[in-house]
């Protein structure tokens, strides 16, 4: 009412207010230009710039970070994620850089929290506590005299070596964090994500191969994703690619459905026309010549070769000749051979190669000829009738065949298609395959007609694969031939080793890291953060005994004020009257002042105002009863759980016949916290580590269901479970909303009387769903 009275003009004015009010301009003023901070660069902060009490972690720093920079907040506190410590680091925080705090809350054990905290870093002179009917000036004085004498004693902080050495060692575990964490060349994976996922992969998958420079750029080029879905594909034909399959094709290049058709139809005509054909042809040949059957084409060529041969000497000379003694003809013609004066010479004087000569010629259908070429050509006979007499076991001389030529066509087919079926299949050599393995191998061709429908893709694959550079992977395959569920872990395992390989080579220290050295930094850095709170706590003592001082000496009259009331012992100026009159020297000497949001207008002379006002547990305050307190200062703090219990009018309702259950949810029902309605255009701020459950399935079902995964918990040490549900079934003719069951209630009671047996050291607390279940079970 005070308020109303003398500060109307300055309620209108002041901007947090209208916003509560609802002015659109005054919501857009609270809430522009939110001030935030990357979380790397928290760690990069001068330490001389800091004053933390208390361990913060990135979320309350930023938080933190942003009050200071002189913007309002609404910081979101769910269970367990260290509101308190934060508003006490906070009020460290601001205290050291001069301002001035208005803490407020609505229960006394939120302000006891915070200030339990400031007490333990022997911080409890910054504060003063005006929260509760039965504060007295009296003993408001007696802290302030502790803070002045506080003051007195405070002395400077030598720190400068201790925060070089911090600095030092953060700088060194930062630098092997960042390189740690960089994103790499190849892979686009750090060092980090390339040992998470080496260690993902099974110890059976670790591969042998290794990509290098150009290799490893070109698998990069390839697409690393895309050739794990390749390799996952080329599992459905894993027994082609190994080449393990029984099929005949297996190992042929068809790279299209064309040449899967050209193959199918060249093995239906091998088997169904050529071979037959060549069959029947060889037979017919071998059975005229009683040569000996061939068993492989290469002999069968030379067959053929040999009768084309004897029908060349047999187009010159008579068949007979093959009967004459060849040899004595070649020894008496032989001092001729080489023609010329020689062979005119012998004709004079040598009766043998007369002789000889004369008798060959009358071979010769063909007519005369040279002494040369008459040589040539009976020792071209001479060698065929040799051939055929080892074919033949002697049995026949060399002599045409009937049909020859309609017989050498089909043997050419033949082996045209069988150097186009070698091309296909990728076999060489089928010339020499026995004849007895070819045709049933050209018979199974003919007959697997899926296999070649399947190779162009597998063809596909095998052409992308080794397009994308992994080639050398692939041949590993086929000589170790792994099970084809490994394929796509081993190529993971070769690659994040390649990545991993190429990332030692171009970061020496990330190579050369030592575990035990790196554990002596860790440990050197956890001391010297201790001491850089600890000390903390002494600088903020310094750095606001250095601000009283100042502001001391800038009013003189208010110090004596302060200090005369302070040595007092009794009829001490009533505390609004004194805040009226020495407010700069108070709130120099005690930055911090703790009330609850009533004994604010209260306590404090309605021209007091405040840098900042902070309210803890907001979500239980209603916006009428903030008004005062924030009156009082020129930015707003505001800290709470908007998912606690809404602001209660319960113990003010006035109907005693209403039943319990009924009162209670009309005392909420319609109300918005103070929480509430700043967090539509004050910005947020969220506390996302909870610390509080030593098992996170203690929280887990909240952090799910309440606060959508926001909360990042940590895993329990293990043993048995934190959490667990013991169903009872409920007698017919129950529903059990009401009232517990008995079935219920003795299970309870079993499992309060079991605990100090199986847990004699372990304490017991038991939460009933209401009075009449309470007093049920006790």
């Amino acid at each position: 009412v005070n308020d109303l009275k003398e500060r109307g003009e300055e309620l209108v004015a002041h901007d947090m207010i209208a916003a509560l009010a609802g002015d659109t301009e005054a919501k857009k003023q609270a809430g522009e230009t939110p001030v935030d901070s990357n979380p790397k660069e928290l760690d990069r902060n001068p330490p001389q710039n800091e004053f933390l009490i208390l361990d913060a972690d990135s979320s309350q720093q930023r938080a933190i970070g942003a009050v200071l920079a002189g913007q309002s907040a609404v910081i979101h506190g769910p269970p367990g994620t260290g509101k308190s410590q934060t508003i006490a680091n906070l009020i460290g925080s601001l205290a050291a850089a001069g301002r001035s705090i208005l803490f407020v809350a609505e229960k006394r054990a939120a302000l006891e929290v915070v200030l339990k905290r400031l007490k333990h870093a022997g911080l409890e002179h910054i504060a003063i506590d005006l929260h509760g009917a039965d504060v007295s000036t009296k003993q408001v004085m007696e802290q302030i005299a502790a803070a002045l004498d506080t003051v007195r004693l405070s002395a400077p902080v030598d720190c400068e070596a201790m925060h070089q050495r911090f600095v030092e060692r953060r700088d060194r575990l930062n630098r092997h964090v960042e390189r740690l964490h960089r994103k790499r060349e190849h892979g686009a994976l750090s060092v980090y994500e390339l040992q998470g996922c080496l260690l993902r992969l099974q110890k059976e998958a670790q591969a042998d191969t290794r990509w290098r420079g150009p290799e490893l750029a070109r698998i990069k080029a390839g697409g690393v994703e895309k050739i794990r879905e390749l390799l996952k594909e080329a599992t459905g034909f894993a027994s082609l690619l190994l080449r393990t399959d029984p099929s005949p094709w297996t190992g042929a290049r068809l790279p299209d459905g064309v040449a899967a058709e050209r193959a199918l139809d060249l093995a239906a005509r091998l088997s169904q026309k050529t071979w037959p054909a060549f069959l029947t042809s060889i037979d017919a040949v071998t059975q005229a010549t009683r040569l000996g059957s061939p068993t492989t084409l290469r002999e069968t060529r030379q067959i053929f070769a040999l009768i084309t041969a004897v029908r060349q000497t047999l187009s010159l000379y008579a068949a007979e000749l093959y009967g004459r003694d060849l040899q004595k003809l070649l020894r008496d013609l032989s001092p001729g051979r080489n023609g010329g004066w020689a062979v005119v010479w012998l004709r004079l004087t040598n009766s043998d190669f007369r002789e000889a000569r004369k008798a060959a010629l009358e071979f010769r259908a063909a007519g005369k000829t040279s002494t040369q070429q008459l040589f040539a050509e009976l020792t071209a006979a001479e060698e065929q009738r040799r051939k055929w007499r080892e074919l033949s076991a002697g049995a026949t001389q060399p002599q045409d065949v009937p049909g020859y030529l309609l017989h050498r066509q089909t043997f050419d087919s033949l082996v045209g298609e069988i150097a186009e079926l070698e091309t296909l299949v990728f076999r060489k050599n089928l010339e020499d395959s026995a004849l007895g393995e070819l045709g049933p191998y050209i018979e199974a061709l003919h007959k697997d007609s899926v296999t070649p429908r399947r190779l162009p893709r597998l063809s596909e694959i095998e052409a992308e694969l080794e397009k994308a550079g992994i080639e050398k992977m692939l041949a590993g395959i086929r000589t170790k031939k792994p099970s084809p569920e490994k394929w796509a872990s081993l190529f993971d395992s070769a690659w994040f080793l390649s990545c991993l390989d190429a990332a030692f080579a171009e970061d020496s220290e990330i190579a050369g890291f030592n575990g035990r050295t790196h554990d002596e930094f860790v440990k050197e850095f956890t001391e010297l953060d201790k001491e850089r709170i600890r000390i903390a706590a002494a600088r903020v003592r310094r750095a606001c005994a250095e601000r009283a001082i100042s502001v001391m000496n800038q009013h003189p009259e208010q110090e004596y004020l302060v200090r005369a009331e302070a040595q007092k012992k009794r009829r001490h100026l009533p505390l609004r009257k004194l805040f009226a009159r020495a407010q700069d020297v108070l709130t120099a000497v005690c930055p911090c002042w703790m009330a609850s949001p009533l004994s604010v207008s209260q306590l404090l002379d309605t021209k007091a105002c405040f840098d900042v006002v902070i309210f803890d547990e907001a979500s239980q305050v209603l916006p009428e009863d903030s008004v005062p307190a924030i009156l009082r200062g020129a930015r707003l703090v505001v800290a709470g759980d908007s998912r606690q219990l809404p602001p209660t009018t319960f113990f003010a309702a006035g109907d005693d016949d209403e039943p319990i259950e009924e009162a209670a949810d009309a005392a909420t029902e319609g109300f918005e916290s103070l929480l509430d309605m700043t967090n539509s255009f004050v910005p947020s701020r969220y506390l996302d580590w909870h610390y509080r459950s030593r098992d996170e399935s203690l929280i887990s079902f909240s952090n799910h269901h309440i606060y959508t995964g926001r909360l990042v918990t940590f895993p329990g040490p293990g043993g048995p479970p934190a959490v667990s549900h013991v169903l009872v079934n409920q007698p017919p003719g129950l529903d059990g909303q009401e009232e517990s069951s008995s079935a219920e209630m003795r299970k309870v009671v079993e499992l309060v009387l079991e605990h100090p047996q199986k847990f004699p050291r372990q304490s017991l607390g038991v939460i009933a769903m209401g009075i009449r279940h309470a007093t049920q079970l006790f």
